[in-house]
């Protein structure tokens, strides 16, 4: 005859619980029948007003594929001379999370919003070596800040020196073009 087959039946708050403390639940889903309603077949009618003002705007509508331009302020967060990254643990999600963050991830990728990285601070950090005017160059573009030139303050709490030259193009390695309308001849000591 073998054994009876086990009826559903509602979990209690105590199982739930030890479900969660042993880690034996990865996904909790509450599902719950829908009852079908008859289909409406009476067509919905929309004032002309607003369907000629959602047809006039409707490019606000369409879902972005590239970054803003530019603003007049952009921000950023200023990190502390020598800091080191944050030691945080990566968060842990479900399945079905990890699988629509990977696909926008790739979305952002192809379109250009987001780079590769393996820096500790999640923003490639790139230093190039080069000549100009058969004087040394020391370039550090930090591509994801808000800013790829240094500012006068920093500049001048490093002890550089910035003098006006004739305005050049720097290629960074991502494909990048800055222009550069100041350097400095000195080269600051680079931490570790």
């Amino acid at each position: 005859m073998g054994q009876p087959k086990p009826i559903p039946a509602e979990a209690s708050l105590h199982q739930f619980k030890r479900l969660f403390s042993t880690n034996a639940l990865d996904t909790l889903l509450h599902l719950q029948p829908i009852t079908q309603t008859e289909p409406n077949n009476q067509a919905q009618t929309h004032d002309p007003a607003i369907t000629n003002l959602i047809t006039k705007f409707s490019y606000l509508f369409t879902e972005p594929t590239s970054l803003p331009p530019p603003r007049p302020t952009d921000h950023q967060i200023p990190l502390l001379h020598n800091s080191d990254p944050v030691s945080i643990r990566p968060y842990r999600y479900p399945q079905f999370q990890k699988r629509e963050i990977e696909l926008q991830i790739q979305q952002m990728l192809s379109q250009g919003i987001i780079r590769p990285s393996s820096s500790a601070f999640s923003s490639p950090t790139l230093k190039m070596l080069g000549q100009i005017h058969k004087q040394n160059l020391q370039v550090l573009i930090d591509s994801g800040s808000t800013h790829n030139f240094i500012q006068d303050h920093v500049a001048k709490s490093l002890g550089l020196i910035l003098e006006p030259t004739q305005a050049f193009q720097v290629l960074v390695g991502n494909g990048e073009e800055l222009n550069c309308y100041s350097m400095s001849c000195q080269t600051p000591p680079l931490p570790g």
